[in-house]
């Protein structure tokens, strides 16, 4: 299901997703902006599941394979709101968002065998009854994937992962409120929480930041602060607040994958 805004057009695209039952082998939903300038564009395009039931193919051979997804283009596509109120979601990757818009998971179970979420760009609040759930098929400890590929997620996989990709074409600071739900890595050492600051150091996000908030919701696993030599591991850029919810697991404030 795709959910596309034009430049120009009178009224919002919306569109509300009440029931449904989708197999997939790419995305099973995908939203297009026409550009953001200010929080009034993302209600431009809006998409909003109350219930649907997702199958994806899992595995290695299928690293596309992910519920709900944007495409950044350097921003041109920004702009827009995606609303998940409920719903079962099985693929490699729950939601993947590159692009700057508003993000909204107050319900819905997610399994996924790589990420859960993975944000690059924009304001995702996770609330209520959601359930992220991963059974990492790997961990991707590496910034950049062995294979040289820059064009999907990058970092540890997990229910949350967060920070830019391994490129300058995601534009927009990213914002991370937890106020309820469950993010769950079903394995003994895993990451629940990944915040990269690889990339911020560059001319086009050296403004923009990553924060990130917990007050809410219950965490099962750990939470970690990965930083690329390329940044500074002092930088303010990223921020963590813990103000309620529980972490069942080590939060890791610094920490560098690269040895070079």
């Amino acid at each position: 299901i795709l959910v596309r805004g034009y430049d120009g057009d009178v009224t919002p695209t919306v569109l509300t997703v009440e029931n449904a039952t989708i197999n997939s082998s790419y995305y099973a939903f995908a939203v297009f902006g026409h550009g953001y300038e200010d929080d009034g564009d993302n209600g431009n395009v809006v998409l909003t599941v109350k219930n649907a039931t997702v199958t994806m193919p899992t595995g290695s051979s299928n690293p596309e394979s992910a519920a709900f997804g944007t495409n950044a283009d350097g921003g041109a596509n920004a702009g827009h709101t995606i609303n998940i109120e409920g719903g079962t979601y099985n693929s490699n990757t729950g939601c993947y968002f590159p692009s700057y818009g508003e993000y909204n998971i107050s319900g819905g179970t997610f399994n996924s065998s790589m990420y859960g979420i993975r944000i690059c760009a924009g304001v995702l609040s996770i609330s209520g009854s959601a359930s992220i759930n991963v059974d990492p098929n790997g961990t991707d400890s590496s910034l950049v994937p062995d294979d040289g590929k820059t064009d999907r997620p990058t970092g540890t996989m997990g229910p949350l992962t967060i920070g830019k990709q391994t490129s300058t074409g995601y534009p927009g600071g990213i914002v991370v409120k937890i106020e309820g739900g469950t993010l769950t890595n079903n394995t003994d050492d895993g990451n629940a929480i990944t915040v990269y600051d690889d990339n911020l150091a560059s001319e086009t996000y050296k403004d923009q930041t990553i924060s990130v908030n917990v007050s809410g919701g219950t965490v099962t696993g750990d939470v970690e602060y990965v930083h690329s030599t390329d940044s500074s591991p002092d930088s303010n850029e990223v921020s963590y607040e813990m103000t309620g919810g529980t972490v069942d697991g080590d939060i890791v404030a610094d920490k560098s994958v690269y040895s070079d």
